[in-house]
């Protein structure tokens, strides 16, 4: 007989750790843009206009878009996990999901921080000159 989730598929705590980091990196990405759209302080203007210029970074760009489809293509796959009923059921879009996962690039923030930071630089000097 099939054993039910509860029982024999174990609670998948690294893939929930995984989640809660993305959902904390979101809502700190976000709280920054929030804090930066109506600044007061001259701190909070500086940085809303570091801000604008880091989202014309076309590295920049390319890397949030890269870690959206991700992140959505994650918490599909985790929200299959979650309501998976016995731990031998698989469905096809699961197995895709998994498959583009792991074929896809990861996220190497490591490698495109440097040409970020470059293009944040090279624009927060146009800044400066206007």
């Amino acid at each position: 007989a099939r054993e039910p989730r509860c029982l024999g598929v174990p609670w998948r705590e690294d893939l929930w750790n995984r989640m809660l980091k993305v959902c904390t990196e979101t809502w700190q990405c976000l709280t920054l843009v929030s804090t930066t759209l109506n600044p007061t302080t001259d701190q909070e203007k500086s940085l809303r206009a570091s801000v604008e210029v880091l989202f014309r970074s076309p590295t920049f760009k390319q890397e949030m878009r890269h870690m959206r489809h991700r992140q959505a293509k994650t918490f599909q796959l985790a929200m299959h996990f979650m309501k998976q009923n016995y731990y031998d059921e698989r469905s096809v879009e699961m197995m895709e999901l998994q498959e583009a996962l792991v074929s896809s690039k990861p996220l190497l923030a490591e490698a495109s921080v440097p040409q970020i930071m470059k293009e944040l630089q090279a624009g927060l000097n146009i800044e400066e000159k206007a």
